[in-house]
């Protein structure tokens, strides 16, 4: 009879033990290598849903204040000739009508989405329809909110609708200003951002019924400049505001407070407000 051969316990057992710290280290390995593709998965979707939202808000706050009735005519200022000292959309910075900055963290706006103001002319007063009052906001929820009817920042009625997944990113600070914005540093402490850079644009309002100084300033309602001119130049006086909205958005992934992003932009409104400053 032959005599059977094969291993020992010991090296039996010695095999096991190779195997277990073979099959540990690939285990380890695929995790790490899963959990640092998740990061760049959210991360990516970070940057893409920061970058998609600046984008949406910057595109739309630059309508702010077009009207299709706008027109150039030789007799300004009559009913019978409107010109763009009548845009119903930039009458005053006020929540309701025109451009208006509540809190820093929450625009609101008007423009003539459907150039129904081309339709009447001469007749302003049904130009503002119930859906052409526009705006954003950062919700208490840690989201970017859009508004599509006449409500103000603070509405809890349910007219702001969410533009960005809470389930995925978290908002954590959002600033407009119509003036220039200087460096901030990185948060810890709500509102949470990383360091802003400095935004050097700035609205910028002129008086062109005078040359005297100061004729021009940087004020969203021209608060400060020459309201007396020479009497050879009387009330009211021909006022432009060319306005600019300064913004900053950051924003981090949900369960993962590290991953954080902000970025920045500087809107020029392509529709300067016209109007008569009699005081």
């Amino acid at each position: 009879m032959k005599k059977q051969q094969g291993f020992t316990l010991i090296e039996i057992m010695l095999a096991l033990v190779l195997g277990l710290f073979i099959i540990t280290a690939t285990l380890t390995v695929y995790v790490h290598t899963i959990a640092s593709s998740a990061d760049t998965i959210k991360s990516a979707r970070l940057n893409h849903d920061l970058g998609m939202t600046m984008s949406l808000m910057a595109n739309d706050i630059k309508r702010a204040g077009y009207w299709g009735g706008a027109v150039i005519v030789a007799t300004p200022n009559t009913t019978a000739n409107p010109t763009s000292l009548h845009n119903p959309f930039t009458t005053a910075t006020s929540i309701s009508i025109g451009i208006n900055i509540t809190a820093n963290d929450c625009i609101l706006y008007t423009y003539d989405a459907n150039s129904s103001g081309a339709l009447t002319p001469t007749v302003t007063t049904d130009d503002i329809d119930t859906n052409e009052y526009f705006g954003f906001r950062k919700s208490n929820t840690s989201s970017i909110q859009i508004r599509s009817t006449n409500v103000p920042c603070n509405d809890a009625t349910g007219a702001w609708e969410s533009i960005t997944d809470e389930a995925v990113i978290n908002i954590t600070d959002v600033q407009f200003s119509f003036t220039a914005m200087a460096e901030q540093a990185a948060t810890t402490a709500a509102p949470i951002h990383p360091a802003y850079p400095a935004l050097i644009g700035t609205s910028r309002c002129l008086n062109n019924t005078t040359t005297a100084s100061p004729n021009t300033n940087d004020t969203i309602d021209c608060t400060g400049i020459v309201n007396t001119p020479a009497a050879t130049v009387a009330a009211p006086h021909s006022c432009a505001v060319n306005r600019v909205v300064n913004i900053r958005l950051s924003g981090s992934v949900v369960n993962d407070a590290d991953a954080r992003k902000s970025i920045s932009s500087t809107v020029e409104i392509k529709n300067n407000r016209l109007f008569q400053k009699t005081s």
